[in-house]
């Protein structure tokens, strides 16, 4: 029956409120425990959090990483192809005019842009690997 309210056959004596008060502690422990439970909860889902946090930055820097990586892989091929382009449509070669010397001529030109393009390639990659 439901002490709290006044009984139809007549009011409460001490003992019943005794019993209420008693209720209401038991209540007001579990209560207490209750939050002291849930703080627990509230901690681990912060440091659950933290560390994904930081799983996630790991992985983002990696990608990261790896995006300046193929950048400047990149760059390089296109200053090859730059050169190479400027050289062979724009530039005209004398040497490209006679057979005997036009191979060396070529392999001149390719030979130069592949040593740009890979020198450009090891500084800028050392660059981005702190070793220089």
């Amino acid at each position: 029956a439901m002490l709290l309210t006044g009984a139809r056959s007549g009011p409460l004596g001490p003992q019943d409120h005794a019993v209420v008060e008693l209720m209401l502690e038991a209540y007001h422990r579990k209560l207490i425990q209750s939050s002291l439970q849930l703080e627990a909860l509230v901690k681990k889902v912060r440091f659950g959090r933290s560390l994904s946090d930081m799983k996630l930055a790991t992985h983002r820097n990696r990608l990261l990483r790896t995006n300046v990586q193929l950048a400047i892989g990149g760059v390089s091929v296109a200053i090859c192809g730059t050169v190479a382009g400027f050289f062979g449509m724009n530039i005209p070669i004398p040497m490209m005019h006679h057979e005997s010397l036009a191979e060396g001529a070529f392999a001149a030109v390719v030979g130069g842009c592949s040593m740009i393009g890979i020198s450009f390639f090891a500084s800028m990659w050392a660059r981005a690997m702190g070793v220089g």
